[in-house]
Order: structure tokens, then sequence, then C-alpha cells
């Protein structure tokens, strides 16, 4: 999602859970605008997601990426039913970008749990091969 929105990607680790599952975390510049805001938006509800698209199943958005969600949304709107509107639009967008990059994704995920860890360079390679 990082390289889809134009988001620099500098470290992306995959840590296992039951030989499975994995989170992936990589650095975040700075938000200067509400489409910064809205992309780290997406890129945060873009891991339950893809948890759906690579293992069926999600825990949906919990703990820390929840908050973060949440603090993006509030410095884009005061009205929580506006936030909840635009948490809604980037998991349409998340969705529709996976659906679009979904070769790269799968590559990506592959090499990871092959890895556990890329650096940026090796993200972006692999993401630009498959596209």
């Amino acid at each position: 999602m990082r390289w889809a929105t134009g988001v620099p990607i500098a470290l992306m680790t995959i840590v296992g859970v039951d030989g499975v599952r994995g989170r992936v975390s990589g650095a975040f510049d700075d938000l200067d605008s509400d489409a910064d805001y809205f992309n780290r938006i997406v890129v945060l509800v873009a891991g339950h997601i893809g948890e759906k698209h690579h293992l069926g199943e999600s825990k949906g958005l919990k703990g820390s990426d929840r908050r973060k969600v949440d603090d993006c949304a509030a410095c884009l709107a005061d009205n929580a039913n506006a936030r909840s509107l635009i948490v809604r639009a980037a998991e349409v967008e998340a969705e529709h970008l996976l659906r679009k990059h979904e070769q790269a994704f799968r590559a990506l995920v592959d090499a990871l749990l092959a890895r556990s860890v890329l650096s940026g360079g090796q993200v972006t390679e692999i993401i630009e091969r498959e596209t």
C-alpha cells in the first residue's frame, strides 16, 4: 500500500505466528496534507484487508492501528459520521489497490515469508517487477 500511495518504504518485516500469519511494518514519514492522512489510513486498513485476501480471515483493525486510524480521521473531520465515512472510503481504496496489484501483493508476501526482512529497495523491486 505504501508503494501504491506514493509513501516511501524504509523496511518491511514479517513475524510469523503459527508459521502462517504475520505482521508487516515499515517507517512512515511526517503527514503534511489531507492526502497524506488519507493515505496513512489506507495503509493502516490495508493490513487487515490483506489478511482477508491472503489468509481468508482477519481479526480486523485493532490496537495501535485502530488508534492511528482514528487519530488520522480526526485530523480530517470533526464529526464522527464523517470520520466513519473517511475510514470506509480508505477501506474501499485499499481493496481496489490490492485487487489492482494482486500479483505484486502475492509476490511480496511470498518474499517476506521466505526472507522475513526486506529493505525498501527490495520491496520496490519486487513490486515493480510484478506490475
